[in-house]
């Protein structure tokens, strides 16, 4: 994922899906300026050299985070098409065949996503025939249980120390994905949905709790998930 990220080309396209774009920080400016309306800048600079000052000086940081955002927001992209790829497997004949569900990506997006997406979606062709086709009466359950692993051992990585911050970014941005898409995940949101509309402000809070309390309660039941854990 790091490596699709830096090539320009493939960055561009993909967030090329995304509509609209992120509003620019103009918070150290605005402080700046409040100082001076305030007197905290008596004498100073005028709002055209601060600016200039600003943008001579841009701060690594913001920098940073400004890329950070890029960055997660095209493994967002990237996992989002390929968990749409893989709704596309309803059948033993689409895991064994040889191409992608319906013979073909959904779009083109660049030579390189597209590589890459072929490669994860065959992984998950095979996890649908060893999870599911291959198992008596798991044909419509192999992808929860699949989303239920991305899902668990995406939150799992966060703790080690010696990954780096662009492989624990994409691990939890998969596992984000991921428990959206499980029927549990659904079913949480949706409630959350609700209760955002009808009920108090502490509803996210309450709803992110529920969700860790089911997924560690999965974890704990051998019948919904017995080939992952």
């Amino acid at each position: 994922m790091p490596r699709l990220f830096e090539d320009p080309d493939a960055c561009q396209a993909l967030l090329a899906r995304r509509k609209g774009r992120p509003p620019r920080d103009d918070r150290e400016l605005d402080r700046l300026l409040e100082r001076r309306r305030n007197g905290g800048l008596e004498g100073g600079p005028s709002r055209a050299a601060v600016e200039r000052i600003i943008k001579a000086r841009e701060d690594a940081v913001i920098q940073d985070r400004a890329r950070r955002g890029k960055r997660l927001a095209f493994a967002y992209e990237f996992e989002s098409v390929l968990a749409e790829i893989m709704s596309w497997i309803e059948s033993r004949q689409d895991a064994e065949c040889c191409q992608p569900p319906g013979g073909r990506l959904p779009c083109s997006i660049h030579h390189k996503v597209d590589r890459a997406l072929t490669i994860l979606v065959r992984i998950r062709q095979e996890a649908s025939l060893c999870l599911g086709y291959d198992q008596p009466g798991r044909q419509s359950q192999w992808q929860d249980e699949y989303y239920f692993a991305l899902a668990v051992y995406g939150l799992a990585s966060a703790k080690w120390p010696n990954y780096e911050k662009y492989w624990s970014e994409s691990a939890l941005i998969s596992a984000g994905v991921a428990a959206a898409q499980m029927d549990l995940g659904r079913r949480v949101i949706r409630e959350h949905t609700q209760t955002y509309f009808d009920g108090p402000a502490h509803a996210s809070a309450s709803s992110k709790r529920r969700l860790t309390d089911k997924l560690r309660e999965l974890r704990c039941s051998p019948d919904r998930t017995p080939y992952m854990i």
